[in-house]
């Protein structure tokens, strides 16, 4: 029962992630995927051209994002969310990571 609502509240600041849906197909994925289905992958292919620029701003939103759910899971534990009288507490906190996220730029 506590880990459905971990999970549930968790949801919510991965909903968050959406808004960066757009950036992540399109520059992580779509390479990443050609590359680990084993495609031909030409020096003209426009699919598969990232910059450095590119890179790097995956990498810094790669780790955001990762520094994010980490500090997320430890918040959650320590202030022991998992609680039903923490409900609100939870509300505000998980309402502010997701403005952080979105708020992430690209």
């Amino acid at each position: 029962m506590y880990s459905s609502q971990y999970c549930v509240s968790l949801e919510l600041i991965i909903d968050s992630i959406d808004t960066k849906s757009k950036f992540v197909d399109d520059k992580l994925l779509k390479t990443r995927n050609k590359v680990a289905h084993g495609n031909k992958i030409e020096k003209s292919d426009s699919e598969f051209d990232l910059s450095m620029d590119d890179l790097r701003e995956l990498k810094r939103f790669v780790f955001f994002l990762m520094e994010a759910f980490s500090e997320d899971l430890i918040y959650f534990a320590v202030n022991e969310f998992y609680f039903a009288s923490k409900t609100d507490r939870k509300k505000t906190y998980v309402q502010e990571k997701t403005e952080k996220i979105r708020g992430y730029p690209l």
